[in-house]
């Protein structure tokens, strides 16, 4: 019969074990672009309804009626809050988000990009776009270095986008605000324009 001392040291060595199977898991699985794609989809996606909540007055900020990222980009660029752009850019995020998140064989961004054709040329013409900025030659080095940069980099522009709505919003509500103040001024200062011929 094993020790106290042997049984503790068994049960260290098969969790060291289970321990270093899971990391290679995680591994081959991509987790690491994943958590990056989803720690970045969490806030974005806040962020985007909490701007149309602060856009239309609607108080409720939880998930309901199939009112996805999709359709809630979709309502913030017909409400003229962003340009056909920006849309696509937050379009083009989600599209690489749900392939990372809901496709297990998606797991490098060479996966995610053969794919998703078209979204590889979007990105790669971000960093092309990015590099050219630089007073310096700048040497990405491999496909999958491109695509990550690139990707980062539609990420922190689909942030920036957010954050550019945000200010729009604002200022919309400012102005309503202003001008709702300008009414009831105007309705106390001159009561008589509004009332009725008897």
């Amino acid at each position: 019969m094993p020790t106290q001392e042997e049984i503790l040291k068994m049960i260290k060595e098969s969790g060291e074990k289970n321990e270093a199977m899971l990391a290679q898991a995680a591994k081959e699985d991509g987790m690491e672009i994943r958590s990056y794609i989803l720690h970045a989809s969490l806030h974005i996606e806040a962020n985007v309804r909490h701007l149309l909540t602060q856009l239309l007055d609607y108080q409720d900020e939880q998930d309901d009626d199939g009112f996805n990222f999709a359709k809630r980009i979709w309502f913030l660029k017909a409400l003229g809050t962003m340009s056909q752009e920006d849309a696509s850019l937050l379009d083009a995020f989600r599209e690489i988000r749900n392939k990372f998140i809901h496709e297990k064989a998606i797991n490098s961004y060479e996966a995610c990009f053969r794919a998703l054709p078209e979204r590889k040329e979007l990105v790669i013409d971000l960093i092309k776009k990015d590099i050219a900025t630089y007073p310096f030659k700048v040497n990405p080095g491999t496909e999958a270095e491109y695509l990550e940069l690139g990707t980062r980099l539609l990420t922190d522009r689909a942030v920036e986008i957010c954050q550019a709505v945000e200010k729009e919003v604002l200022a919309r509500r400012k102005k309503r605000v202003h001008g709702e103040l300008f009414e009831r001024w105007w309705l106390r200062v001159h009561p008589a324009i509004y009332t009725p011929f008897g």
